[in-house]
Parts: structure tokens; C-alpha cells; sequence
């Protein structure tokens, strides 16, 4: 809606009909820099439905700029690596997928793991995030390096790897925890098979 209005004032002076056009040729040509939002929620690609609320409201849309640095870029490649590695499928170094991919593997999470309390701060803080997340952009490079308190680098990547692994172990260590205090109750050794024997 401010661009309309500023390509409504003079010296431009465009009528409100070409506005739509022109603003979506702007997107379409710089969309590589340029994430489209809806109501303040991210959509990952343009469809009918977005055109056409952007032709019955041009305040429900608005861009975002992403400027992909080489410090970002440097992060996405390094991210996208570790997390195709996790994920087990070939992620792609830039925002969308790299999200995606962080959102798909909290969402695959036993449902102990995302309600628990029993986490670290940082894994919980992380979990929390992605369980809600939906703007990849604001996740990967104002979100994340502030949970983490650390700069879009190298050591991000090893904070969000090391959150990563303690999500993926918890369960498992939670139910080894459950079987030791069982265990130590009934004053055993030597698993359940010998447990069942006796």
C-alpha cells in the first residue's frame, strides 16, 4: 500500500489499475531479494489466491528485502549441509528449505520431546521457535543468532547442531533413564530378558 501510494503521488502519478502490475512485475523480477508476505505471514510461493488478494487489498501484502550476504550465504551452505545430513535428503542452501528443514525435523519429534521441560534452555527456546515458526528469513538470521547469542557464523551452526542432536536424543534418553530407576527399584541387573526370567 506505500508503494501504491507512492507511485500515486507526483511526479509519477500512476493510476491505481497498472499498480498491481507493476508491483508484481518488481517482484518477479528482484523476487530473489524480495519475500512476499500475506497478512505478516510468509508464503514461500506466488499463487492465484496471493494475486488475488493483492488485487482486493494491498495492505494485507507486503515484501520483505533479504539481502543474502556472503556471511549468509557461507551460513545457508554450511546449515544446509549439516541438515541434509539430519534430515537424510538433499537440502538446498537458501532460507526456505533450510527452515523447512528445521521445522520438519521439530515437527517429526516425539510428542514427549516437543512438550517437555526437561531440555536445556537453549534446545527448548529453539524447539519452541520452529514449533511456531513462519517466516524462514526471520528464523535463520534474527531469531536463531538471538536464542543463541552468537553472530551469523561458524559457531552458529555448531549451537544449532549441537540443539539439533540434544531434540534428537531425548527421548530415547528419557525412556533409558525410565528403564535404570525401574532397574534399580526392583534391585536388577542385566535387562529385561533376565528380568522377565526371573
Amino acid at each position: 500500500a506505500e508503494l501504491y501510494g507512492t507511485w500515486a503521488a507526483p511526479p509519477l502519478g500512476l493510476r491505481a489499475g497498472v499498480m498491481p502490475i507493476f508491483a508484481l512485475s518488481y517482484f518477479l523480477a528482484n523476487r530473489k531479494n524480495i519475500a512476499l508476505y500475506t497478512e505478516q505471514v510468509f508464503n514461500p510461493d506466488l499463487t492465484d489466491a496471493n494475486i488475488d488478494e493483492w488485487l482486493q487489498d494491498p495492505r494485507r501484502i507486503s515484501f520483505r528485502f533479504v539481502h543474502i550476504d556472503e556471511k549468509r550465504h557461507k551460513l545457508l551452505s554450511a546449515l544446509s549441509s549439516a541438515m541434509s545430513a539430519i534430515v537424510g535428503r538433499e537440502v538446498a542452501a537458501d532460507p526456505l528449505d533450510s527452515a523447512r528443514a528445521l521445522v520438519s525435523f521439530v515437527f517429526a519429534l516425539p510428542t514427549w520431546t516437543k512438550r517437555t521441560e526437561t531440555i536445556s534452555k537453549k534446545a527448548k527456546a529453539v524447539r519452541n521457535l520452529l514449533l511456531k515458526a513462519n517466516d524462514p528469513h526471520k528464523v535463520l538470521f534474527d531469531d536463531l543468532p538471538r536464542i543463541m547469542s552468537c553472530p551469523i557464523d561458524e559457531t552458529l551452526i555448531l549451537e544449532v547442531g549441537e540443539v539439533v542432536e540434544e531434540l534428537a536424543a531425548a527421548y530415547a534418553g528419557m525412556l533409558k533413564r525410565v528403564e535404570n530407576s525401574l532397574f534399580q527399584a526392583l534391585d536388577h541387573r542385566g535387562g529385561f530378558i533376565k528380568l522377565r526370567e526371573r
